[in-house]
């Protein structure tokens, strides 16, 4: 059979109509804007030598400032930086042409299109770079482009050679930034250029107000004195260095909303406060276990020789680095882990605990709220409540139950041995109950002892793992069983408030000892 000869061919195209797929990237606000502050940055680090003298000059600095008028729906973003030449421009429209470097920030030719795009259906560029006598100015109108309009509108206006900048126009905006979001939009994008702030190489403004980043944070101090307590690490991954610190949040500035790694490349925090980093290895599954581990550790890490994902708002981890890099951080740090896990301050037994600040409680309980089903199961535990109280059974029914519980267990060996005037009351904590058995029971044992026993493995309880998590429900179910022996020797009264006030204070108590 002879072969059939053909120069036929089929060639790939990428329609001009993508533009309108934009909108629907997994952006957020903050990291949509991160990418006109990454080319802000990016050309003053490529031009950073002429663009210092001309600062000094001008008695100035790199300046990015971001304007948002949420009535006129308009979004501005404006510096001072080295401005672009025609060609310059030309190649920034250009969807998907990387820029001639790509060891910076600007990295994948994308993010002035795609985050403009994001924001909203109708954007502007103008700009004028140092040295020329001409500005540039474009429009894009996605609708038209998508559409097939390839041919920018375009102007050359007479500049000074003096002048500098560029400015992005964004109007028909897809969102407005409400109260909430505008906070954490600016809170983010400070954390976000941390580096560039601290080091006095970026003013970063919004609407009059520059977002000053301050490390407010206090480590733990030093047994010895010597200082604070942290270590810096450093290792490579695969040819790629691994970088940067590890540290104990001291009394104050310790709590989840605060704990974790900041992961910065090449200068710009790409993952961090306020949602930091926290590698499984070191804290724990999902959103990390409720311990201290949890609560005091912090550090920067720095992987600049790692790939970033299009949105730059993680590592595009390949095949297993993250799980070496996770590793060779566990495995630098065992004396901070050590630290952070079981440091108590003399004073802290007898002391009243110091309470981190509001806001810091605000972030942990939204970050609880977000993050979780909490708010779903509290729901549903009302929704339930009406038949729960209906089914509840008799309390002499009950007294039988608790006792049952407690004959099962009551030779097994005790955990603590309490002794409350001339009364014993032993606590046993048992894996055997089963996961139907109560959270908690108490009933009086032989010889006049107490028995108050705790289920190990109840639903509300945590995983063995978790060990901040766990002692917290060996403590409300202590707590209570106490609470249900005082009221059944009579050492307080049948009224409901009563058992609240007493267990209030058993727990502050208890709670007395730790950060």
């Amino acid at each position: 059979m002879a072969k059939t000869k053909s120069s036929a061919s089929v060639n790939m195209q990428i329609g001009l109509e993508v533009i309108r797929s934009y909108r629907r990237l997994d952006y957020t606000p903050w990291y949509a804007l991160a990418e006109f502050v990454d080319n802000s940055t990016q050309s003053y680090r490529d031009n950073k030598e002429a663009l210092n003298a001309t600062y000094e000059k001008e008695r100035s600095q790199l300046r990015v400032v971001i304007s948002y008028d949420r009535d006129a729906d308009i979004l501005v973003i404006r510096d001072n930086a080295m401005g672009m030449s025609l060609a310059q421009l030309r190649r920034a429209l250009q969807i998907g042409r990387a820029p001639s470097s790509t060891a910076g920030r600007s990295q994948f030719g994308l993010g002035l299109k795609t985050a403009a795009c994001w924001f909203g259906d109708q954007w502007s560029v103008k700009t004028k770079k140092l040295g020329e006598t001409r500005a540039h100015f474009i429009v894009v109108d996605v609708e038209k482009v998508a559409a097939g309009r390839r041919k920018l509108p375009y102007k050359a206006l007479k500049a000074a050679a003096a002048e500098h900048y560029t400015e992005i126009r964004i109007e028909k905006l897809h969102l407005k930034l409400q109260s909430s979001k505008l906070g954490k939009t600016k809170d983010s994008l400070k954390s976000m250029f941390r580096v560039d702030i601290r080091e006095k190489e970026l003013l970063l403004i919004w609407n009059n107000t520059n977002l000053n980043w301050s490390d407010d944070v206090q480590l733990l101090k030093k047994d010895d004195g010597t200082g604070e307590e942290f270590q810096p690490i450093g290792f490579d991954v695969g040819g790629r260095r691994v970088h940067g610190w590890v540290g104990v949040l001291a009394s104050g500035s310790s709590g989840r909303a605060r704990a974790g790694f900041a992961i910065i490349r090449r200068g710009r925090l790409i993952r961090g406060w306020p949602e930091a980093w926290k590698p499984e290895i070191i804290f724990g599954g999902g959103t990390g276990r409720n311990d201290l581990i949890n609560q005091r550790i912090t550090g920067e890490i720095h992987l600049d020789a790692f790939d970033v994902t299009h949105t730059k708002d993680d590592i595009n981890w390949q095949a297993d680095e993250e799980v070496q890099v996770q590793e060779g951080i566990k495995k630098a740090i065992p004396d901070i882990i050590n630290r952070a896990r079981h440091y108590r301050r003399p004073e802290e037994a007898t002391k009243a605990v110091t309470l981190p600040p509001p806001d810091v409680w605000k972030l942990a309980i939204d970050a609880v709220i977000e993050n979780t089903d909490f708010g779903a199961r509290a729901r549903a535990a009302g929704n339930v409540l009406s038949s729960a109280v209906k089914k509840a059974i008799p309390s002499d029914i009950a007294d039988l139950v608790l006792k049952e519980i407690i004959d099962a267990v009551e030779h097994a060996p005790g955990l603590v041995r309490i002794k409350v005037g001339d009364a014993v009351i032993r606590v046993n904590v048992s894996a055997k109950l089963g996961a139907d058995a109560p959270y908690m029971a108490i009933s009086e044992g032989r010889g006049g002892v107490w028995i108050v026993a705790i289920n190990a493995i109840h639903p509300s309880c945590a995983l063995p793992e978790d060990i901040e998590s766990l002692r917290i429900h060996l403590q409300h179910s202590l707590a209570d069983g106490l609470v249900l022996w005082a009221a059944r020797t009579g050492k307080i009264s049948g009224e409901p408030a009563s058992y609240l006030f007493l267990k209030d204070a058993i727990l502050r108590y208890m709670g007395g000892g730790l950060v």
